[in-house]
């Protein structure tokens, strides 16, 4: 007779491969849904912790399963660790901002002057109705604003109001945020633009304001970011601010560039034309030079001509003069 071994399969492996997989699947549509088929944010924002709590549900009977199948020697261990892996994956992004949740204060109204925020002066016709009031919190979120972000100021430029806005909008413009409304500075009054940023990820929508504003012989720019959804912003308006001020930056130092390369040209163009300037100066010089040289020898010839003695051919002797019987006398007829 022939022995058959027989193992068993480990129960609880597919189902951690199982719960895992569908988990990424609703983690990953909640996404999708969001950015691209406007689903609301709070029906996404549940979704994706359906998603993400499904994926932990995996990672954990991931973890059963491998024990019980290193205790009793059963099969399953590529699904377990499959599962495990794919519960992983999903939970790195919820893990990836833990720290900003246990650390950051827990605020989502960020700006440069907490004395007097920018102001949100057109509703978004879009905006929810249970998103967020655009009202500043107040003293208290800004001590805490201070205590987590003291490098959230205002930024200052030594250039004309003018200059500063078409930096600030063409940084809005590099960093693709939808503007609501603007306002060219003009009659002494600041520049102003609204416009909306999503993340990149879950495309969450947040209201930007930015006020520029003339001061003393320099410019100064005011940000304020508000997170739609959420009391905690878990940095990203303030990490926001950082960016658009990047950008200005970026902005000056190509400008800076642009305006050097061009003085540059100008230079070398100069330097150019002057180089071709001096040699057809010089051309012409030797032209002339070349012409008074070849008048000044046909002067000279024809000086020489005109000084020269008059010499005259001699008259040949007539011979008329002569006997004319002698012809006949020597001849005859």
């Amino acid at each position: 007779m022939t022995a058959r071994v027989f193992q068993r399969d480990s129960k609880l492996a597919p189902w951690s491969r199982r719960l895992a997989l569908f988990g990424a699947q609703v983690a990953i549509l909640a996404a999708i849904l969001h950015r691209f088929a406007g689903l609301p944010t709070p029906a996404a924002t549940n979704l994706l912790a359906v998603g993400v709590g499904l994926a932990l549900l995996g990672l954990l009977i991931a973890g059963i399963s491998l024990v019980q199948i290193w205790r009793h020697g059963i099969n399953g261990t590529g699904r377990a660790v499959s599962g495990a892996i794919i519960g992983l994956l999903v939970l790195a992004g919820p893990l990836w901002y833990l720290p900003d949740l246990l650390l950051r204060p827990k605020i989502h109204d960020i700006t440069t002057n907490p004395r007097d925020p920018p102001r949100f002066e057109i509703l978004v016709p879009d905006r929810p109705a249970d998103a967020n009031a655009l009202r500043y919190p107040g003293a208290v979120a800004a001590d805490q604003q201070a205590q987590a972000y003291p490098d959230i100021r205002p930024m200052t430029l030594d250039k004309s109001i003018e200059e500063v806005y078409d930096l600030v909008r063409e940084a809005v413009q590099r960093m693709d945020w939808v503007v609501i409304a603007e306002r060219k500075p003009a009659a002494g009054q600041p520049g102003y633009i609204q416009a909306v940023a999503r993340t990149l990820v879950m495309g969450y929508a947040d209201d930007v304001a930015v006020e520029v504003a003339a001061g003393v012989g320099e410019t100064q720019v005011n940000v304020r970011s508000v997170s739609r959804y959420g009391r905690h912003d878990f940095g990203a308006n303030a990490q926001r601010i950082r960016n658009l001020f990047a950008e200005v930056k970026v902005g000056l130092e190509e400008g800076e560039k642009t305006a050097l390369e061009a003085a540059l040209a100008r230079r070398a163009k100069a330097a150019r034309e002057a180089r071709e300037r001096a040699k057809r100066e010089k051309r012409e010089s030797e032209l002339r030079a070349a012409q008074a040289a070849r008048a000044a020898a046909r002067a000279r010839a024809r000086s020489d001509v005109q000084d020269a003695p008059v010499q005259r051919e001699p008259q040949r002797r007539r011979a008329w003069g002569r006997d004319q019987n002698r012809f006949w006398r020597q001849f005859g007829e």
